[in-house]
């Protein structure tokens, strides 16, 4: 039985013998129903691919940036723990305590004013702009952004603290008094010497992706 017979079921066509209408209709509505269903699909299709080569090309994008903001941070991400540790070092020579039983007025001032040099100038002047490194990157640059702000702000306190007064006669120093806290000092030392570890990892994770683009370049050793 062919499909001419499911709408012509006798011939010749006359009064006694019509189409049928509701069949042909039905037919007809499925034979479009079948096509808007492919048009369907195939839009649907390209769609999606469109939607990849967009999210492609955003990640591609993301990574170029990426790289980008890295190149101008690495030497400062690089000597971060360098300058950590010779902060240290001052403040923990500038701790030694004087004949009132305080810390070196003299040595700790020029402690601290070491500490109060910004660490991550140019982190910080890039800062809404890290999240196009990866996820795990921007996250612990932010916190380092972070910590290196507290240290400054401890160290703010302290010089607060630091009381200088000129000389009364001629021949005389200057006299440099800490009068805060005892346990600054200390507190600060203990943070810094805290977030150059965190840095020493974090310099490890920064120079792997900016120097190690996936294309075997060779990553340039830490001094």
């Amino acid at each position: 039985m062919s499909w001419q017979e499911g709408l012509i079921p006798c011939s010749p066509l006359g009064l006694n013998c019509v189409v049928d209408w509701g069949t042909a209709v039905s037919a007809g509505i499925g034979v479009v129903s079948i096509f808007v269903a492919f048009l369907a699909w195939r839009t649907s299709r390209e769609a999606t691919r469109i939607a990849k080569q967009q999210h492609d090309e955003i990640v591609r994008v993301r990574l170029r940036n990426g790289r980008v903001i890295g190149r101008l941070l690495l030497h400062e991400i690089s000597n971060l723990p360098h300058r950590l540790e010779s902060n240290a070092k001052m403040l923990a020579g500038a701790a030694v305590d004087d004949t009132y039983g305080r810390p070196s007025g003299r040595d700790l001032l020029s402690a601290v004013e070491a500490v109060l040099v910004p660490l991550l100038p140019n982190a910080e002047k890039v800062e809404e702009r890290i999240h196009n490194l990866p996820n795990s990157l921007s996250a612990d640059l932010a916190t380092l952004i972070s910590h290196v702000r507290d240290i400054s702000a401890a160290a703010g306190r302290i010089k607060e603290n630091i009381q200088i007064s000129k000389p009364a006669a001629i021949g005389q120093r200057t006299t440099i008094i800490y009068e805060g806290p005892q346990g600054a000092v200390g507190g600060l030392l203990a943070y810094i010497r805290f977030v150059e570890d965190l840095a020493k990892s974090f310099r490890i994770e920064f120079r792997t992706f900016v120097l190690n683009d996936g294309a075997g370049e060779t990553i340039i050793p830490l001094l």
